[in-house]
């Protein structure tokens, strides 16, 4: 078996990328205080209510992004696991046949 950290999110939708950026921020600097006295890997998941190649998502995959005039920031990077297995189609859409992928389940890497 394996030990690990599970975690979902649900940041607030329609106001931007910015919101889900200090959403993530938020959430991985938690989970980054949890991992200090439970140190396992973490699985991400959650409707992140915006698009694999917007800016929030871009943050978690890769650990920084440059997005509204800011650099943004994260101790750690995750994998998606949807792109990993599908990475000719990693944004197929996950509501109503709506063009954007909004629900995700992450790696930390």
């Amino acid at each position: 078996g394996y030990t690990l950290i599970a975690a979902g999110t649900h940041p607030l939708c329609c106001r931007g990328d910015r919101v889900i950026i200090e959403a993530v921020e938020f959430v991985i600097g938690t989970l980054q205080e949890v991992q200090k006295t439970h140190p396992y890997p973490i699985v991400l998941m959650g409707d992140l209510n915006t698009g694999y190649f917007q800016p929030s998502q871009q943050l978690l995959r890769n650990g920084q992004v440059d997005a509204d005039g800011k650099s943004w920031q994260i101790p750690m990077t995750f994998s998606d696991a949807w792109a990993e297995l599908h990475p000719g189609n990693p944004d197929p859409s996950t509501i109503n046949d709506d063009p954007v992928r909004l629900d995700y389940v992450y790696f930390q890497k």
